[in-house]
């Protein structure tokens, strides 16, 4: 009997986002709600008056790699510092002194790399809003004061902080139609082993425990799509395959 598990062992360390995205819609009483954990949420008013979407920003090789250069620099640092500070105890005041500036220098390195890190770790959030009608519609930002207008086929872009909502009124101009709709989501990067990445997804195997035997086995694989954060399992063969085929396609790349 297999039970399905989801630990990881004998992998890479990799940071991978967890997504989170909202769209509520109300128009006279009736509301609409839809969540997602992918990359993209977006909803449509249902007689075609505009178009919602909540979009995250995605996480790069190469931003991963800043992250933790800028987490080992800071490591450094704060271990200069401590080590300077040990100086500041020295008989010797010329020593006093430089264990001080230094100990304040290695200080406010590692807080410069902490808040690099930090920010380097949010990813960006958007809310879009796009008149889909044949006529010109009036967007409300209720909590930040802005109004917008636009035509029909215009649209706005928002940065909104990580996390954040977005309290909208939509309305026609004569503001015989008006929706309330709230928008919003955050991610979140977590430290976390992988068994396979490149540039277009992180691989994970699934792990089943055989209690004939009393050990784990892996049983398949679920792929992360990196760009919409889309899932799907693959089995052992089809996982072998899949790795073949990229790394053919990354050593093609870097001819």
């Amino acid at each position: 009997m297999l039970t399905l598990m989801t630990v990881i062992c004998h992998a890479k360390r990799t940071f991978v986002p967890n997504y989170t995205s909202f769209i509520s819609i109300s128009e006279q009483g009736d509301s609409t709600n839809e969540r997602s954990i992918n990359t993209t949420l977006y909803r449509d008013d249902e007689n075609g008056m505009f178009r919602v979407a909540i979009i995250h920003e995605t996480l790069t090789r190469e931003r991963v790699k800043y992250i933790k250069r800028m987490e080992t620099a800071m490591s450094l640092a704060s271990f200069a510092a401590v080590m300077s500070a040990v100086s500041t105890f020295s008989s010797d005041w010329k020593q006093r002194y430089r264990g001080r500036v230094m100990t304040y220098v290695s200080g406010t390195l590692a807080d410069i790399y902490n808040q690099n890190v930090n920010e380097a770790k949010t990813l960006e959030l958007q809310a879009w809003v796009e008149n889909t009608s044949t006529e010109e519609i009036m967007v409300a930002d209720q909590d930040r004061g802005y109004v917008w207008f636009l035509k029909p086929g215009e649209s706005i872009n928002c940065i909104l902080a990580n996390p954040d909502i977005m309290q909208l009124r939509i309305s026609t101009l004569n503001h015989s139609r008006v929706h309330y709709i709230a928008i919003g989501g955050g991610s979140v990067l977590k430290e976390t082993e992988v068994e396979w990445e490149d540039d277009d997804a992180w691989v994970f195997p699934m792990l089943g425990e055989q209690y004939s035997y009393g050990k784990f086995e892996t049983i398949g694989y679920v792929v992360v799509d990196k760009k919409t954060a889309n899932q799907h399992k693959l089995t052992i063969e089809e996982f072998k395959k899949y790795k073949r085929e990229a790394k053919e396609k990354m050593k093609i790349q870097n001819q």
